[in-house]
């Protein structure tokens, strides 16, 4: 069973057991539990967008039952509007704002008077990279290699604009024979910056404009950091 299948029948049993509690000891349909989930979409524009592209992956569960912060939406949003085809931008936009405004975290701002998190901090007690977010790809067979080394030389500068970024390393994979010849690692303090990271401006139009008309096949890994 692959990961798609999987999380749909988890979905799928979720909504079930939340609309079954709901009616007492009689059990919900699926047009039930379906009904049921649409009637928590408040009005608004973006709802008819969540309607219709983002079931097309996967049930409304997914969306209803996360709170997220704004940079946490757009995130899984542009991820998730990316797979299915570039040129969503408009839509993307639309839907994080709606679902935001829909199903917000609870956030909280410490007192004024409390100190910077690093205050006095030495190199050797600062907090260490919590997430490394890698991409290795390769480029389509007609690439030139002037345009490789100016994707990626772009590839760094946008990197080093993004101030959540906090290191970057850009270049060649060190096996020949890897199906993946060049990559981009980058570290993250949070999983809050890596989400910003993937929703911010620049990092947007680099993808749309430079990368992927030059790409033809990737892979993208997070490795975080052991409690």
């Amino acid at each position: 069973m692959n990961l798609k299948t999987l999380l749909a029948v988890l979905v799928s049993g979720l909504t079930l057991l939340v609309g079954s509690s709901m009616l007492g000891s009689s059990m919900a349909s699926p047009a039930q539990v379906g009904s049921d989930l649409a009637a928590q979409l408040p009005d608004g524009e973006g709802k008819g967008y969540v309607q219709t592209i983002c079931t097309s992956c996967h049930g409304l569960g997914l969306l209803v039952y996360q709170r997220k912060t704004l940079q946490g939406w757009e995130a899984t949003v542009w991820d998730m509007l990316g797979r299915i085809s570039a040129g969503l931008d408009r839509e993307a936009e639309i839907i994080s704002k709606y679902l935001y405004k829909s199903f917000p975290a609870e956030t909280s701002t410490p007192p004024a008077d409390d100190p910077p998190a690093d205050a006095g901090m030495s190199e050797s007690t600062a907090p260490r990279f919590q997430i490394f977010h890698q991409v290795v790809f390769k480029f389509k067979p007609e690439v030139s290699e002037v345009q490789k080394t100016a994707l990626l030389e772009s590839g760094k500068k946008m990197l080093e604009s993004i101030p959540q970024v906090a290191t970057v390393l850009v270049g060649k994979v060190s096996q020949e024979d890897s199906e993946f010849p060049y990559g981009l690692v980058t570290g993250f303090q949070s999983e809050e910056d890596l989400q910003a990271y993937r929703s911010h401006p620049a990092h947007r139009k680099w993808l749309e404009e430079d990368y992927r008309p030059l790409v033809l096949k990737s892979q993208v890994t997070d490795l975080v950091a052991m409690e």
